[in-house]
């Protein structure tokens, strides 16, 4: 019996089977990313020309050459200008014709003089010089040229009455100037060389035979006619 029972525990002993080794999770991390450099307290972001106002008021359907509009040309001109570090204008070049020589000068022209930027900064803030790139749609509008009071409904010129008031100083000069067209709701203000010819008128007198200041009204009417060049 004994002899028996050890083969069978022996037997039984083989048959069981073994736990595998247990396995170990290896996790593999990424390198780790170096932090990006930390801002300087002085450095700021290099910044381009920006305009002072709204740059669609630098070229309007007002400005649009008589030529080009008579010839019911249109077209559009892309420029870039140099702006200097006061936000000046101090060249504008065409990128890109509109076709019409005519449309090309003019915007080049009304950038020139209407134009006015914030100046460029470079990364300490200081203002540079720099560039300025946008263009000008020349579309002739379906309508007659707005408050354009030299023209009727049909888009030709008609007579038109033009009021000049101003002053006549004491002493013969003249100030104060302001114009009218019978087309305008408002009287626009304007140099007194623009308006009455800067030359001395003869004083007013009042009862006593002294000079005293008058306001004086001058009317005209102006005919322009089309001509061919």
């Amino acid at each position: 019996m004994s002899i028996l029972a050890i083969v069978l525990i022996a037997q039984a002993s083989a048959t069981i089977p073994l736990s595998p080794p247990p396995v170990e999770t290896v996790r593999v991390m990424p390198p780790p990313v170096a932090p990006p450099p930390p801002i300087r307290p002085d450095s700021k972001v290099p910044m381009p020309p920006i305009p002072r106002g709204n740059p669609g008021n630098w070229a309007t359907s007002n400005d649009y050459p008589t030529t080009a509009l008579r010839n019911g040309i249109e077209g559009n001109t892309a420029f870039r200008v140099k702006v200097d570090v006061t936000g000046k204008v101090e060249e504008c070049e065409v990128t890109e014709s509109s076709g019409s020589g005519d449309l090309d000068a003019t915007t080049c022209d009304l950038i020139m003089r209407r134009a006015r930027f914030i100046p460029a900064q470079d990364g300490k803030g200081n203002f540079i010089a720099g560039t300025w790139s946008s263009r000008v749609r020349w579309q002739i509008p379906e309508s007659p040229v707005p408050n354009d009071p030299f023209r009727g409904p049909d888009g030709r010129f008609k007579p038109t009455t033009i009021t000049y008031s101003f002053f006549v100083e004491r002493d013969g000069s003249t100030s104060d100037c302001v114009v009218s067209l019978d087309d305008m709701t408002e009287t626009a203000p304007m140099p007194v060389g623009a308006c009455v010819p800067p030359v001395p008128y003869a004083p007013f007198l009042d009862a006593k035979g002294e000079p005293v200041r008058r306001r004086v009204t001058v009317s005209i009417i102006a005919a322009i006619a089309e001509q061919a060049d």
